[in-house]
């Protein structure tokens, strides 16, 4: 009654040779354990195992362990010579806030009102600028470019980045004080350092 109720996958799991000896069992056994003896003792020696499946029992005196690799070449690590421009140019990468500040500066916006939530156009242009600089000018995330400009998704700082772009590409006022910026930043940040 309880192998009726016992699902499929069980009972295909079970011995079939329910009848079988224990002394058939033991030798069964012996048998898996000198199969495993052996794969252990050919492990590293393939041709050896393929004569014990097919029944050839190998010479005793050729289970030397195999060779042991060559050691790989080491390189020797060597400096670079720095130039004197990378010098200089470490450590002048602009920062966001140094972006907001050159931005509110020149459209003459309080750095609070960039990262506030109001919609302005008085507000919303330069606030744009800047998370449009902010992924040009920094190595940043348009996470943390966000999250610096008032806790925003990466999404809004994207729909910033490809409207700055398409008004840039377009050319006009907005490309030339973008251009302007620009210099401004990149100035302020050499003199930074």
């Amino acid at each position: 009654m309880l192998m009726e109720q016992a699902p499929r996958w069980l009972t295909q799991l079970t011995p079939v040779e329910s009848e079988e000896s224990k002394h058939e069992r033991r030798k069964r056994r012996a048998y898996l354990a000198c199969d495993l003896l052996l794969a252990k003792l050919y492990k590293n020696h393939p041709d050896h195992a393929m004569a014990a499946l097919m029944g050839v029992k190998p010479n005793v005196i050729d289970l030397e362990p195999p060779p042991a690799p060559e050691p790989l070449p080491t390189a020797e690590i060597i400096p670079l010579p720095v130039n004197s421009m990378m010098e200089e140019m470490i450590g002048r990468c602009p920062t966001v806030p140094m972006i907001m500040n050159a931005v509110c500066e020149f459209y003459r916006v309080h750095p609070l009102d960039v990262c506030s939530s109001r919609r302005t156009m008085d507000v919303l242009i330069p606030r744009q600028i800047v998370m449009y600089l902010a992924k040009i000018l920094t190595t940043n995330a348009l996470t943390t470019i966000g999250h610096i400009l008032g806790k925003r998704d990466h999404t809004t700082v994207l729909h910033a980045v490809r409207k700055t772009e398409k008004a840039v590409m377009a050319g006009g006022r907005l490309a030339d004080e973008i251009e302007v910026l620009k210099l401004h930043i990149k100035a302020a940040a050499f003199k930074s350092v």
